[in-house]
């Protein structure tokens, strides 16, 4: 596998165009049914993608996006990193011109545990205000990865929040963000979240036969949306690559439909919608988009 043949927008042209003649040739009954069971793996797809999310909203970035890539020659940085902005692009997030400051990057290394504690050490920053036993969970997590994300809060206005400083029974020191004169509600939150950094960091012991447009497009699913590792998913999905028992020439080789459809069906959802609601919106846009192309490409 090499470069990308065809840009994202091609392909799904060409999908259109056949979609549109496999549903000519289809029965009433058969498109009922599957489109039922679409819609009951569209739920449970987007359910467990954003099953880390338990209440407020499915944080995703506001700002423009810069890509960075560290721990890899500059060759294949500059192709991923091509790469991450083309699928950025494509699923509608916004992205920075070159020479930017990054706020999405891929970080490869040698061990993912030594590597965590010498970002809490020299960049403790990068986590944001994410708790002791959160970074704790991080050095722990299993497998050849792990991501997480920087998230910030602004008020509808685009305004940063006032911050109060709480202290918890468990001892640890939390800010809470107060909003002037704010009516909160499921259809018009006054405060959204959104990413300020996302960081995913691989092995490299994990990346051999790994395709570089492989390792860009699953960096794209884990910091574009804050997404599990190995989920067990209902749909074919670029998260697989470092499932265990998953090879990387069985893994896609690159985004699917299915992944493509949450990311662009996340980026236009509203972010002033509590997660449930968004959730919700996220699911609806999916099966519209799912709907469009032809049915043995779902899988």
């Amino acid at each position: 596998m090499s470069a990308l043949r065809l840009c994202l927008s091609a392909i799904i042209g060409l999908a259109l165009i056949h979609s549109g003649r496999a549903r000519a040739s289809a029965e009433p009954e058969s498109i009922i049914v599957e489109g039922q069971r679409l819609h009951s793996q569209v739920g449970d797809f987007v359910e467990k993608l954003t099953a880390q999310v338990k209440d407020d909203q499915l944080g995703r970035f506001v700002e423009e996006i810069c890509p960075s890539v560290s721990g890899l020659p500059n060759d294949l940085a500059q192709d991923i990193m091509g790469r991450i902005r083309r699928v950025t692009t494509a699923v509608g997030a916004r992205v920075a011109k070159a020479k930017c400051r990054p706020n999405l990057v891929l970080l490869v290394v040698h061990d993912k545990q030594t590597a965590i504690r010498q970002l809490r050490a020299g960049y403790p920053q990068i986590f944001g205000d994410m708790r002791t036993a959160d970074i704790h969970k991080l050095v722990e997590t299993p497998g050849p990865t792990v991501a997480w994300q920087s998230s910030s809060r602004l008020g509808s206005d685009g305004m940063p929040l006032s911050m109060v400083r709480v202290n918890p029974e468990d001892g640890s020191n939390e800010s809470v963000p107060l909003v002037r004169g704010a009516f909160l509600s499921r259809t018009n939150m006054q405060i959204i979240q959104h990413f300020a950094l996302s960081l995913v960091v691989v092995e490299a012991r994990a990346l051999d036969q790994v395709d570089t447009r492989q390792l860009a497009d699953y960096a794209v699913m884990r910091t574009l949306a804050a997404t599990p590792a190995a989920a067990d998913l209902p749909a074919p999905s670029i998260l697989s690559l470092f499932k265990p028992g998953v090879s990387p020439l069985e893994a896609p080789e690159s985004v699917t439909w299915w992944d493509y459809a949450f990311l662009k069906a996340l980026y236009r959802s509203s972010n002033r919608l509590e997660a449930s609601a968004q959730r919700s919106q996220v699911r609806q846009m999916m099966n519209q988009e799912l709907e469009q192309i032809p049915t043995e490409q779902h899988q």
